[in-house]
């Protein structure tokens, strides 16, 4: 996606958004979006972008400097579309990110991308839904990771097994 920083912000010609479309455009957002940090990200690019291209208060460097490489690609396709149109995108956008259930992630360590794509495939794989990950890092659990969702717990830190075998 490094590429989008050098696309010009030109209103290609109208068209409407199909199913097909707006699928893509959720499978490429998803696989940028793995954390809650992420989310509030790109809710707030939402934003800018809304204000930009369907109020016109921003302009065209600001917005380049202000936006990841995945709303520069997200301005750039919603410009296809009438105002209208691309507006009701966003909105879309902005209810179905938010509805998408948190898990909290306890570490020992600050994860890397690669970690943090196993933690969401995993909960993908074992709960056939996507999550976004609230990341703690608490480094007195040593390793291992404790796990909260859905009002459900559970420790599989390295502290409490060594708690057990200690206490």
């Amino acid at each position: 996606m490094k590429n989008l920083f050098k696309m010009p912000f030109k209103k290609p010609k109208k068209n409407s958004l199909k199913n097909e479309e707006k699928k893509e455009i959720i499978k490429v957002i998803e696989s940028e979006i793995f954390t809650k940090e992420d989310l509030i990200v790109f809710l707030e690019e939402l934003s800018l972008i809304q204000n930009f291209i369907f109020q016109q208060n921003i302009s065209d460097r600001i917005l380049r400097e202000k936006l990841t490489p995945l709303g520069l690609w997200l301005a750039q396709k919603l410009l296809s579309y009438p105002s209208e149109k691309g507006n009701n995108i966003i909105n879309f956008l902005k209810e179905y990110f938010s509805k998408r259930p948190i898990a909290i992630i306890t570490l020992a360590f600050s994860p890397t991308s690669d970690i943090l794509k196993k933690i969401s495939d995993w909960f993908l794989c074992h709960t056939k839904e996507k999550v976004i990950l609230d990341i703690k890092v608490a480094p007195e659990i040593l390793g291992g990771l404790i796990i909260e969702f859905k009002g459900k717990y559970l420790d599989l830190s390295l502290q409490k097994q060594i708690d057990k075998i200690f206490l």
